[in-house]
């Protein structure tokens, strides 16, 4: 379900609102918000809402993003949504990723607590629907049918040029669905643990007797063949994700002084801890050459020419600020070879 959608009738009162996910959920719910006090102010029956679909139904996608951020003003909308509703509501809520540890039973109850939290309502486990996965490889073979034919597999190449039928029944493709994308639980096969590339090479390399870089070597070039071989639907053999985890870029906050004089924190704070005569700036970085740089206001007025940069009045200065204030200039310092420039 890839949208959101409240729909409800109060008396003559009838609010229709279709939200687009879980980043737009809260703009799209003031409408739900202004109609309802609307209606206390001058309770008139008459449409206060632009109707987009009307359905039976409160639904929400994406609730594993719900319980991260958003969570509590999208709960507390929700209860105000229910008390101006008939007392039977169908509630609806999908998530991908929200419990992935556990047996199934637990599983559901952890889905079923937020959602019970989210919609003010309760929902049982067993209310909880979840996944059914179909293998794409022949249910006839396993890992232990396909382990003793995986080194000759691998000594043969990459196949190329096969059909979806042929590569699905093909040795590799087997192993690499039941280690890599299938686990089962109780008989039933669910989505296995994400497994890095140097992980999934090491459990081929055991599993065929080979050398661990030719399996690497191997596997790579396979996954990418695989994903290329589709059905007459265009859909893949198999439709791997490659997920690089690189956190998000913080600040720098440095004081205005030479290389390796120069205090440097990542915490922002205006000044250095135990010394307010030492002020901290926001440091930059150049896209184009790494160089890094200081965005100040000098609020002595025009830049006068370096190295008389010192004897600015400096202020530290946002780089989203679209214009400087009546007497000050815009400068970004280099400090490294203490000279400045305007952006």
């Amino acid at each position: 379900m890839g949208s959101f959608f409240v729909s409800f009738v109060v008396a003559s009162l009838r609010i229709i609102c279709g939200f687009l996910g879980a980043t737009t959920i809260l703009t799209q719910g003031a409408i739900v918000d202004a109609c309802i006090k609307a209606r206390a102010i001058a309770p008139t029956p008459r449409t206060r809402a632009i109707v987009v679909y009307p359905m039976n139904a409160l639904a929400n996608s994406q609730l594993e993003e719900l319980k991260k951020f958003l969570g509590a003003d999208v709960a507390l909308l929700v209860r105000r949504v229910r008390e101006a509703l008939a007392d039977k509501l169908i509630c609806i809520g999908t998530s991908a990723t929200m419990a992935t540890d556990g047996t199934e039973m637990a599983r559901n109850a952890t889905v079923a607590g937020v959602a019970t939290r989210l919609f003010g309502t309760s929902i049982p486990a067993r209310n909880i629907v979840t996944e059914t996965l179909k293998r794409t490889t022949p249910e006839t073979e396993n890992q232990q049918s396909v382990a003793p034919k995986l080194a000759a597999a691998i000594a043969a190449g990459v196949p190329e040029n096969l059909s979806f039928n042929d590569m699905a029944r093909h040795q590799v493709p087997v192993w690499v669905e039941l280690t890599l994308g299938l686990t089962f639980e109780s008989n039933k096969p669910r989505r296995t643990k994400p497994k890095t590339l140097k992980e999934a090479a090491s459990l081929l390399a055991h599993d065929a007797g080979l050398p661990l870089a030719q399996c690497t070597d191997y596997l790579k070039r396979f996954l990418l063949c695989a994903h290329n071989v589709t059905d007459a639907d265009g859909k893949s053999l198999f439709a791997f994700k490659l997920h690089q985890f690189i956190s998000g870029g913080g600040k720098v906050y440095a004081t205005l002084e030479a290389p390796g004089k120069r205090a440097i924190t990542l915490f922002g704070q205006q000044f250095v801890a135990g010394d307010r005569s030492r002020h901290l700036y926001n440091v930059h970085f150049c896209r184009d050459c790494g160089q890094e740089y200081v965005p100040v206001w000098n609020a002595a007025g025009p830049a006068p020419v370096p190295p008389l940069w010192a004897m600015w009045t400096l202020k530290p200065r946002c780089c989203c600020c679209a214009c400087a204030t009546s007497s000050a200039s815009p400068v970004a310092l280099t400090l490294n070879s203490c000279c400045a420039k305007k952006p």
